[in-house]
């Protein structure tokens, strides 16, 4: 309405002065009058973002040593919890267990996803070969490479999510991990509203339906919205929901794959904001 309303002010200031043209003047000028005022809604505060300062721990939290994984492995791969990954506060090397491939795996398990590799897998045995590193608290770390070079497979190995891989993983039970990933607005239930969905994921915590409200406010996300089911939001809403959710959760590690997608570009800036006064690791 607005274009429309432009361009037919625009006709008018042009032929105002044209006698021949008068008839046509005067019935954009009524059409002018006829057309419905809009009310753009206020917009949405910015995005504001920020985790809570977790205990400090000074220990190792996640340790991979020569973590490898083989093209091949990606037959029948599926997800399931790794009964390899020892879970433990002392890092020795009396504590490492060799993980071995395996294909005695559930058919009831989900699924991996593949889709998102592409020819790179085929043309090595190897997708990535003897990553070693070590997490703490203090770490900063980025995972690089080309689109199918195994980054997401990394990380769900260190998640605990992929069992089948080569190489050494000790996690500690003292890591609280936070992850979330480009398919993160996935995990939510579409039926719920936000503060259902809350509620649902932190149940031990019995929430109040106000503290839920507050919480989310501080993060100037609108009362009005927090009401309706999930389904209905924006992406961008669905993004900067399932990030306040995470924090909720308080955790001492943050593993992000491809966080940004689907967030503004104040989003973003408050993201980078949050990830910069974080007091825990991040991957």
């Amino acid at each position: 309405i607005e274009i429309k309303k432009k361009h037919v002010q625009k006709f008018i200031d042009r032929f105002r002065c044209n006698s021949k043209r008068a008839s046509l003047v005067q019935s954009r000028i009524k059409l002018l009058n006829k057309l419905p005022v809009v009310n753009l809604e206020k917009e949405e505060n910015a995005f504001s973002f920020s985790f809570l300062e977790p205990f400090y721990i000074s220990n190792v939290l996640i340790k991979l040593k020569n973590v490898s994984f083989k093209n091949s492995m990606f037959n029948n791969l599926q997800v399931k919890k790794n009964k390899n990954i020892i879970i433990g506060d002392n890092f020795n090397e009396a504590n490492f267990k060799l993980n071995s491939e395996s294909s005695n795996i559930n058919k009831n398990e989900e699924l991996a996803s593949t889709n998102s590799i592409d020819d790179y897998q085929y043309k090595h045995e190897y997708l990535f070969k003897n990553a070693s590193f070590e997490v703490d608290m203090d770490s900063r770390i980025a995972i690089c490479g080309v689109n199918g070079s195994g980054k997401t497979t990394l990380i769900k190995i260190i998640l605990n999510l992929i069992e089948v891989f080569e190489g050494e993983l000790l996690v500690s039970n003292k890591a609280n991990i936070g992850y979330y990933s480009q398919y993160h607005v996935d995990s939510l239930n579409p039926i719920f509203n936000s503060i259902q969905q809350l509620q649902y994921n932190y149940s031990s915590k019995n929430i109040k339906e106000e503290e839920a409200i507050k919480y989310f406010n501080k993060f100037n996300l609108p009362t009005n919205i927090l009401y309706e089911p999930i389904y209905v939001l924006s992406g961008g809403q669905k993004s900067k929901l399932a990030l306040a959710l995470l924090a909720y959760k308080n955790p001492n590690i943050l593993i992000l794959d491809e966080p940004s997608n689907h967030l503004d570009i104040e989003s973003v800036q408050a993201l980078i904001v949050a990830l910069n006064l974080y007091k825990g690791g991040i991957i």
